[in-house]
């Protein structure tokens, strides 16, 4: 059996002088005030720093991230729809004292409007308007929508009972889920246009003259946003959205994302406190200051290096059934690029790679053809998965085909048993007809004998 030959890149655990040795969770050396954040390189899919990523929280107004996700698939062709705002719907939010846009019973906006009401200045009056609106006065329907689209996007640990995000005991997502359903809404169109905006006019309505919205995350807003050291000029003109969140029980919330130089991170942040011991407003956003601090860390101390090509091979493997082809070399389907981190002596090292192939393959194998799979692994978390794919063609030999048929059929149970018991049966014919002829031989002796 031939054996099959891989190259094993060994694994190496630096430890940092300011990062974990969990590639999935790098420390940075700053006080973290929410109860959970993730953030992700989104260009290699790598989870920088992670803090309670999987616990249940209260979203806030990141629930707008869902409904918003809802009216973008149900009412593509119908943004410049004009809907008329229901004080049914309206009503739901009396006496809440909540986030709203200044939306009046029986004003007339589009659902392009609506959408810009809801994610710019978090209105929970366009919420209910749009839910209203694409579950036809059926609010109970759209909460379903919203939960249904959850479990479709392998949100397990989210569950809403609204469109807006008011506290309710039974609403509640987490960091990673938010993640999800963001990296989700920013592929959609109009969603990454309207949550990117920090001011956006609407025209006079049949209710009120214009007005001008302002977006809430002040990481984006080079005016609100500098009192407070919230902007910050050599990041914030590239922080985009994507939406805010708060209530006395959620806490301040933020997902956002920053691009910078061909570098894209996505950043989760829930659960800073928005009130203190003693039920007083804590002035300081913590999920703003988190987020800022975050992406001035992340930005600067990592960086995306190409782990395997395409065009090299990775190991080969034991070809069987070919004259010409003893061993084939095996390349990734893909390039593979993961975000490393600057400080780490030679990074790019450290990767190991585990691979899931059998001992050997029977010919024919065509070009491309996907052999097994590989496993990059840095400091025992795996951070990424390749097809490992032949890289060449190989021919059958018929000749060593035939062969290896004869030699299954030598070798199965059935043929050894039934080969046993035909050497077992000549064994005992012989055997039985020495002790025949032997007797045969005695009995003419003594026939002989009696004669004389």
């Amino acid at each position: 059996m031939k054996k099959t030959f891989c190259i094993f890149f060994s694994l190496i655990i630096i430890i940092y002088s300011v990062f974990g040795l969990n590639a999935r969770a790098y420390v940075p050396a700053f006080e973290i005030k929410s109860k959970a954040v993730y953030l992700v390189n989104t260009d290699t899919d790598s989870v920088v720093y992670a803090k309670n990523e999987n616990e249940k929280l209260y979203p806030a107004s990141l629930t707008k991230i869902m409904t918003a996700i809802i009216v973008l698939e149900r009412c593509p062709d119908k943004l410049d729809e004009e809907v008329t705002a229901s004080k049914t719907a309206l009503d739901e939010l009396y006496g809440t004292g909540s986030s709203i846009s200044g939306i009046i019973p029986g004003e007339i906006l589009t659902v392009r409007q609506l959408l810009y009401c809801m994610l710019i200045p978090s209105g929970n009056d366009a919420s209910v308007v749009l839910a209203d609106y694409v579950s036809k006065g059926n609010s109970a329907e759209f909460i379903q929508m919203m939960n249904d689209k959850a479990l479709e996007l392998g949100l397990t640990n989210t569950h809403f009972t609204n469109s807006h995000g008011l506290h309710d005991p039974d609403h509640y997502t987490t960091a990673k889920d938010v993640y999800v359903m963001s990296k989700y809404a920013m592929n959609l169109p109009l969603f990454p246009e309207i949550v990117c905006e920090t001011r956006y006019s609407i025209p006079k309505t049949n209710k009120k003259e214009k007005t001008t919205l302002v977006n809430k995350n002040l990481l984006m807003d080079s005016v609100f946003g500098r009192a407070d050291g919230y902007y910050v000029s050599e990041l914030n003109y590239q922080v985009k959205g994507i939406k805010t969140g708060t209530t006395d029980e959620a806490g301040y919330c933020l997902s956002s994302l920053a691009t910078i130089n061909g570098y894209t991170y996505m950043c989760v942040a829930m659960g800073a406190p928005s009130v203190d011991a003693n039920n007083k407003t804590v002035k300081i956003n913590g999920s703003f200051t988190d987020t800022r601090d975050l992406y001035k860390w992340v930005f600067p101390n990592f960086y995306k290096e190409t782990v395997v090509s395409a065009k090299e091979p990775l190991c080969d493997i034991a070809v069987n059934l070919s004259w010409e082809v003893d061993k084939l070399q095996l390349n990734p389907d893909r390039d593979f690029t993961a975000l490393l981190p600057k400080d780490a002596q030679n990074p790019k090292q450290d990767i190991k790679i585990e691979f899931k192939i059998p001992k050997s393959i029977d010919a024919p194998i065509k070009k491309g053809q996907v052999i097994g799979k590989a496993d990059l692994m840095l400091a025992g978390e795996v951070i990424g998965e390749v097809d490992l794919i032949a890289s060449e063609s190989v021919e059958k030999s018929q000749v060593l085909s035939f062969l290896d048929r004869l030699n299954a059929i030598v070798s199965s149970p059935w043929f050894i048993i039934v080969a046993a018991f035909l050497v077992l049966s000549i064994i005992a014919y012989v055997v039985y007809a020495i002790i025949h002829n032997k007797k045969r031989n005695n009995f003419k002796k003594v026939k002989t004998y009696r004669k004389f």
